[in-house]
């Protein structure tokens, strides 16, 4: 993780967040991934208090706001 990067997270503020898979690889293209996902997902927001207004999950990327 770099060092001095600005952290933005409790500004109550939506933030939009996209990644997708390494050398964009369709790891989501089955039933499991992403279920998987979705269940990683659903742990982390409510572990940590996120509000998740949408996702989508795609064969190669996933896209959260």
């Amino acid at each position: 993780m770099p060092w001095g990067l600005k952290r933005f997270q409790e500004t109550g503020n939506v933030h939009f967040l996209t990644f997708s898979c390494h050398q964009r690889r369709a790891n989501f293209n089955n039933d499991a991934a992403p279920a998987e996902f979705v269940q990683a997902l659903e742990r982390v927001r409510r572990d940590y208090g996120l509000c998740v207004h949408a996702y989508v999950v795609m064969p190669e990327h996933v896209v959260t706001c």
